[in-house]
């Protein structure tokens, strides 16, 4: 990717999905620049554990996965169960992302659209929000995980009829029920489907499995009375990569008795629909709040 002499003086406008698997990135007007594994390696000899301590910075991405597994250097994971535990490792990570995609400029210009844990309390909003400040943005919006999901599939979040989405992540899960462009309810888990996948210990697959049915279920019966025919007929839409667990489908549906819809490519949902916002960031970014 070559910045355009219009794009290296305003800026570009990004979405960002930091999770706990994956980074990705979204450039409005180029479209997924980035999709690698949410990892930094740092030199080895140093503890990673103390950002002050660490040394420079090896690779990012798929690239220190790989070289980790050859024995280099320290490997650090910023992001653990859908939480943001390490912001100057994220930092790191982000800004490697953008550099290896041609779309890191000079000076901090860029507007930032960046998909947060819907359930997420204000000091993990505001740790995510300065990491975007700290590598690339002069100004961030957020934008719940959930609501950017239920955009991702395509469907029409304005047209007034309720729908749920679940997002099975790496590390967390998040269970919301959408209706004008706003969430009504949201409940989240800090389990995600690394914890059921099929090299995992039956046991403790089985018991996260039915948290994860659980929590559906909680989501589904949380709908106002007057809204429960509407998501009756719009149905519950499965994003994330639990969306590809065989036999979890068929699971929501018998637990929540709502018909289930899968998307195609459901691990990208959340940054595909965090990219179809970017065409709204003019009225967002006057809108947000300083």
């Amino acid at each position: 990717m070559k910045l355009t002499w219009k794009e290296r003086f305003r800026g570009l406008d990004v979405a960002v999905d930091l999770g706990t698997a994956r980074t990705r990135v979204f450039v409005r007007g180029r479209g997924l620049v980035a999709d690698e594994a949410s990892a930094v390696l740092f030199e080895g000899g140093r503890d990673p554990r103390f950002p002050a301590l660490r040394g420079k910075v090896l690779a990012v991405g798929d690239d220190a996965l790989r070289a980790a597994a050859s024995g280099a250097g320290a490997l650090v994971r910023p992001v653990a169960d859908g939480c943001l535990h390490d912001p100057e490792a994220a930092a790191d990570l982000l800004a490697g992302l953008l550099r290896k995609a041609g779309a890191l400029g000079v000076r901090r210009k860029d507007r930032t659209l960046l998909a947060q844990a819907g359930c997420g309390g204000a000091p993990e909003r505001e740790a995510a929000k300065n990491v975007a400040l700290r590598v690339c943005a002069r100004e961030v919006v957020l934008i719940e995980a959930p609501m950017a999901a239920m955009i991702g599939t395509g469907e029409d979040v304005t047209d007034g009829e309720t729908r749920m989405v679940i997002d099975v992540g790496a590390g967390v899960a998040e269970a919301a029920i959408v209706r004008n462009a706003g969430i009504v309810h949201c409940e989240s888990l800090r389990l995600g489907a690394e914890r059921i996948r099929p090299d995992s210990p039956p046991d403790e697959a089985a018991a996260v499995l039915e948290l994860l049915l659980s929590l559906a279920a909680r989501c589904a019966a949380a709908v106002p009375p007057d809204q429960a025919g509407s998501l009756r007929a719009k149905g519950l839409w499965l994003v994330g990569g639990g969306a590809l667990l065989p036999g979890f489908a068929d699971a929501v549906a018998k637990r929540t008795g709502l018909p289930v819809h899968t998307p195609e490519d459901p691990t990208l949902s959340v940054i595909r629909g965090a990219g179809r916002v970017l065409d709204e960031l003019d009225r967002l970014f006057r809108s947000a709040t300083p």
